[in-house]
């Protein structure tokens, strides 16, 4: 089984409800690498949760497909991972509005994505070209007990072009 491809153009949105927050870059860098370090299928759910609206519009590689389909497309790379991590190259943020930078806008990011699979064990690496994210508050995400401290700040959009190369390991 194949992990998801990381070669990519990402649109994200976030949502936030007024407390300090981590800048866009910050947030995108640390919520893609849960993402790819999940090695459970509840870890998998959670960063997925925290990262993405339950609505986002997904687009990879030109098809357009659903939260379900991507979440799947995800956990079936979980069995026989050995590791994985991903290295960031780039990122450049653009703030929906300047007075308040970290509250949404537009991530560009690429990366790299390692995952070791197996006996014998296989390499695959996905490299991402472009992610561009659009970031933006998500009420609906929030807890009825969130406080005012809850970041609720979700991808919306994702729109991915990928690339894989699987090498064995000698």
């Amino acid at each position: 089984m194949r992990p998801f491809a990381l070669k990519s153009l990402f649109v994200l949105s976030i949502v936030t409800l007024g407390h300090a927050l981590s800048s866009l870059t910050e947030w995108t860098e640390q919520h893609l690498t849960a993402l790819v370090v999940a090695n459970t299928t509840a870890q998998l759910q959670t960063a997925i949760d925290s990262f993405i609206s339950p609505n986002v519009a997904l687009e990879l590689n030109g098809a357009n497909i659903t939260l379900a389909a991507f979440t799947a497309f995800l956990q079936a790379g979980l069995p026989n991972r050995v590791s994985a991590n991903v290295t960031f190259n780039a990122v450049v943020e653009v703030p929906s509005n300047p007075q308040s930078p970290a509250a949404a806008g537009w991530v560009g990011i690429f990366f790299v994505t390692n995952f070791v699979y197996g006996n014998p064990p296989v390499n695959l690496t996905v490299e991402v070209a472009s992610d561009l994210l659009l970031v933006q508050p998500v009420p609906s995400v929030a807890p009825a007990n969130a406080g005012s401290g809850y970041d609720s700040r979700r991808l919306t959009v994702i729109q991915r072009v990928s690339t894989e190369v699987t090498t064995p390991i000698h």
